[in-house]
């Protein structure tokens, strides 16, 4: 049996159906895999670890100490533990980026028998990379690789401003994954449902509905978008999930501007809430300003949304064809921004038919679990031999 670990900072809700998935389909490959948490718990995040059910093999690194495992994670965290269990050799490959903390630079120039993969999703819109001792070091941290692993052509893109001869390394896709039982299978199950939702929401049969969702924090986006709001003419309802240290703000924006009909603050909403939103809305809206592989998006394609995705957004080439399943446009530009939304609000219900169905067939061509994963292991194995 060979043995893959997988080196994560903390558990994540949009991590855990991935590796369940990945060591559920690895096993059929005679490939064991393991993730090795270098923490509990990330400041700023809400998440726990007993938040979680763990259908894989992992463990929580006990930090530098060796015996307190509940640690918050932090760039400068240095867990021994994982780079004994490095050093040791006993996995065939390990999946990290060597940019995330001290550890992972450390693992990085490690002598060690183990593979490495570079597993990154930062690109040049994400990504601080302009200082060049910071580039140097980078440069000589993927020299210690053995291959690449991203989500898509921007991390490559990435990776290749830092040292272009990583183009010539062997490359694995491994594109952020949903469960499509949720969002594809529940969405249409919901859609069925649609107008009694909306009816319930107070939602108008003809009122356009945009959806998003994010912290509400700059490089999200939305303040920018609140702010030109005012410009846009039609029967819309922007709806906003999520919360943060903006939120004040936004609800300034809303008062002065006087978009209380216009604007809903949802709030922090459950996984179930998220389903339905997507169900029974017309479009889904990321307007990002950085943001490298945003797992918000592969729910939207899987759920088969049209779609207006910031060009900023690391996934936005694999996920919005423009014209086709939606649109893209700059972040930073406000013109760009009421240009979209005004798009968005005169594209007729036949062509948000068409577009959702071009949604649906790009998450089955590029996103679907099993073919995803499927076409990971058999060029890990590749490449290995």
């Amino acid at each position: 049996m060979k043995k893959l670990l997988i080196i994560n900072n903390v558990p994540t809700p949009y991590r855990e159906f991935m590796f369940t998935k990945m060591s559920d389909i690895g096993r059929t490959f005679g490939i064991d895999v393991t993730v090795a948490f270098q923490a509990e718990r990330e400041p700023g995040r809400p998440w726990k670890a007993d938040d979680f059910s763990y259908s894989f093999r992992h463990y929580f690194s006990t930090g530098m100490a060796g015996k307190d495992r509940r640690h918050m994670y932090s760039y400068g965290v240095i867990n021994r533990d994982i780079l004994h269990d490095l050093a040791c050799g006993g996995y065939t490959w390990a999946f990290f980026s060597p940019f995330m903390s001290i550890t992972n630079w450390m693992a990085a120039f490690l002598p060690t028998r183990t593979r490495k993969v570079l597993w990154s999703e930062s690109n040049l819109q994400s990504t601080k990379h302009v200082d060049p001792i910071a580039r140097f070091l980078k440069s000589r941290a993927i020299k210690q690789f053995d291959a690449l692993a991203c989500p898509g052509i921007r991390a490559v893109e990435y990776l290749t401003f830092l040292r272009p001869s990583a183009d010539l390394m062997p490359r694995l896709r491994l594109p952020n994954i949903v469960d499509t039982n949720k969002f594809l299978n529940k969405v249409l199950d919901f859609k069925s449902q649609r107008q009694q939702f909306r009816e319930k929401l107070n939602i108008a049969k003809d009122t356009i509905c945009v959806f998003a969702i994010g912290r509400f924090i700059e490089i999200k986006g939305f303040k920018k978008v609140l702010n030109v709001l005012k410009n846009l003419e039609g029967n819309y309802l922007f709806c906003l999930a999520g919360d943060g240290p903006e939120r004040p703000d936004y609800e300034n924006i809303i008062l002065q501007d006087r978009l209380q009909n216009r604007v809903r603050l949802l709030g922090q909403i459950s996984e179930d809430e998220v389903v339905q939103w997507l169900s029974i809305s017309d479009w889904f809206f990321h307007p990002a300003q950085k943001d490298p592989s945003p797992l918000v998006v592969i729910e939207a394609v899987n759920a088969g949304m049209p779609m207006a995705v910031s060009l900023q957004t690391g996934n936005c080439p694999e996920a919005v064809d423009e014209g086709q399943n939606g649109f893209v446009f700059d972040a930073y530009a406000d013109g760009q921004i009421v240009e979209t939304l005004q798009k968005m609000l005169t594209v007729s219900s036949d062509e948000r038919t068409e577009m959702s169905q071009r949604s649906l067939q790009k998450a089955k061509d590029l996103f679907n679990p099993d073919i995803v994963l499927d076409a990971f292991y058999k060029k890990l194995l590749e490449f290995s031999n």
